[in-house]
Formats: structure tokens, sequence, C-alpha cells
């Protein structure tokens, strides 16, 4: 037993053992400088000492393990240990070290000294430097506004956008158009964004339906008025009358000539032929662009003209075709028309 031992005083000093970095790296450890009289006099030796936290000045619960450091040098009275009670412990509440010693090897009891030492602001940089290293991986739950700083939201604006900058607490901010195109619909294309995304729709219909786009329907059909077309029209099937009648059929492709024809030999209406008057009523109509096949030939009887007059054809062929037109059983120059119907 260690007569008259007294703890003159103790103070906790700056200091983490290791260098700053994260709270892993970090470590819980923290320096503590003391000094020691034995019996009136400035200690000098080996001392065994005991540390604990407790939570008051006096008397109180121990807060976490205690920590004994043995083989302590002691010199003119001054010691320094290294105390580390691990994590969990400094977490930022009013905390009083207790110290107890014993001479080395003595095997006697430890005098606990007094008064208890108030843990004060170094060690609780471990704390501090947890916060200075938090990042959003180490959150979990909610975060409230009590605990951010006002102020200390900050938004930027990304690519296309200006504006944003610091928001306080509940506050709000305006990104600007910087340089995105704006989207516009009308009455043929819609435009609509929904969660960042574009979508076009149109009010196109197969139907005829005025000033309105046409769109195939799930049969490949669509309705129209009248087609201009410069070019050819192909088809698989083409009918000319209430679709009772295919035109051209299979993969052949058809022709249609029609015109009119004055009595004194020349065209009337129509294109893509020529007529040639040899005689009275005698007339040779030639295709410019010969059928494929001899095609089907249709006359009309003279304009106008009582039921007595007629027209006839001979000499029918790819390219050309005779025409009479008759009063009664006398050859008469007349107007008359023709349809020629064959392959391409």
């Amino acid at each position: 037993m260690i007569p008259n031992l007294r703890f003159l005083h103790a103070v906790v000093f700056g200091g983490l053992l290791t260098a700053a970095g994260s709270v892993s790296a970090q470590g819980t450890a923290f320096t503590y400088q003391g000094r020691l009289n034995d019996n009136g006099q400035l200690a000098t030796g080996l001392y065994d000492f005991t540390f604990a936290l407790f939570g008051l000045s006096s008397g109180g619960n121990q807060v976490g393990a205690t920590v004994t450091n043995s083989v302590t040098p002691v010199a003119g009275g001054l010691f320094t240990a290294t105390l580390d009670f691990g994590p969990g412990v400094l977490t930022g509440s009013n905390l009083w070290l207790e110290v107890a010693v014993r001479t080395n090897a003595s095997g006697g009891g430890y005098t606990t000294l007094s008064p208890r030492q108030q843990i004060l602001a170094t060690p609780y940089a471990i704390l501090a430097d947890a916060a200075n290293n938090l990042a959003a991986t180490n959150l979990s739950g909610t975060v409230g506004n009590s605990q951010l700083a006002n102020s200390s939201l900050t938004v930027n604006a990304g690519p296309g956008l200006a504006g944003g900058g610091i928001v306080p607490l509940g506050g709000s901010t305006t990104l600007s158009n910087a340089g995105l195109l704006s989207i516009t619909g009308n009455v043929d294309i819609t435009a609509l964004t929904s969660n960042g995304v574009v979508k076009l729709g149109s009010s196109a219909t197969r139907t005829n339906i005025p000033n309105t786009l046409v769109k195939r329907d799930a049969n490949g059909s669509f309705g129209a008025g009248s087609l201009s077309l410069t070019g050819s029209v192909v088809a698989s099937d083409f009918k000319l009358t209430g679709g009772s009648q295919s035109f051209v059929t299979g993969l052949e492709a058809g022709r249609l000539l029609w015109g009119g024809v004055h009595a004194d030999g020349t065209v009337a209406f129509g294109t893509g032929f020529t007529v040639s008057r040899s005689g009275a009523g005698t007339y040779t109509v030639i295709f410019t662009s010969p059928f494929g096949d001899t095609p089907s030939v249709v006359f009309s009887p003279p304009y106008g003209q009582t039921p007595a007059w007629a027209s006839t054809f001979s000499a029918l062929a790819t390219n050309s075709v005779v025409i009479k037109t008759w009063n009664g059983d006398f050859q008469t120059d007349a107007d008359f028309g023709f349809i020629a119907v064959g392959r391409r």
C-alpha cells in the first residue's frame, strides 16, 4: 500500500495518436498527462494506473470499461498514458475521468485519486473527425432540417439549364431554359412531355377527311379523294368501278387509253394517239406506244346523231385500229370516241 499517495492534477492535452484521416483509420485513443506526488514528494519510478469514466463528478455509474496501464514510468512527478475506451464512449456527453494508482509489482490494492478530472474538448475531436468525414454512404434513415445548416443546399444547373445556387432550407430555386429548343404541337402532330420524356402523337386517320393526315389502317388500306400523280401506279390489283371489276390482275401492268376524234380526223381530246383519215368515214387510230398484246377497244356512236348512225372497227393490232362511221348503209364522216384497254 502506498502511504500518502496524492494526485495533484492531470490535464488532457491535444493530440490523437494517429494522423488525421477517415474515422476507421483515426481510432479512438488519446493521450493523457498527469502529475503524481508520493508522500508529499514528486513521484519517480514505475507505477500501475487504472482509468475509468463516469457521468458525474462524484458517484454515478461507470461508462465503458476500465483501462489499465501497468509499468508506467513517472519522472519528476510527470507521467503520460495512452487511453482508449473504444468506440461509442466519447459521444459528446459530459464525462469525468477517475484515476487509481499503485507502485508497480507491489501486488497491493489501488488508491483512487480525487477529484475526478472532467474530459474536455480534445478527446471529443474524435467525434468532430467523424462528422468531418461524413459521406453519403455513411448516412442511413431520415435527415431532418434541424440536422442541416440553413442555406447549405446548393443546386447546380446541368447542360441546357441556367440558374440554381444556394437554397435555404424549405426554400426553392428556379432553373431556366438556357439552350433547349421549345417543343410545341399543332393540329396534326401533338407533343406531350411526361417525366422528362417527349411523346409525339397525331390526328391521322385512314378516312377521307379534308386537311387531315392520312395513315394506313391495320389492313394497310386508306381512303382518299382525287389523287394527282406524275409517276406510275404499280399495283397487284386495280379496280375501276366500285371495286367490282379488276383492271390489273396478278403481276401484270395494265394500260388504259381513251380519246375523242372530230369528223375531219383531228383529235378532239385525249393523248397517247394520233389519227389519220383515209376516206369518207374511215379513220386509222395509231397508238403512240404499242400495247403488249392486242387491246380491247370500245367505240361510241357518232355524237348527236340518230340511231341509224353507227361505228365499226377492223384491222385491230397492238399499235393501231381502223374505225368506220356509218349513216345507215353509207360511210359518212362523223365525230366519235373510243376506249382501248390492254397490257402495257
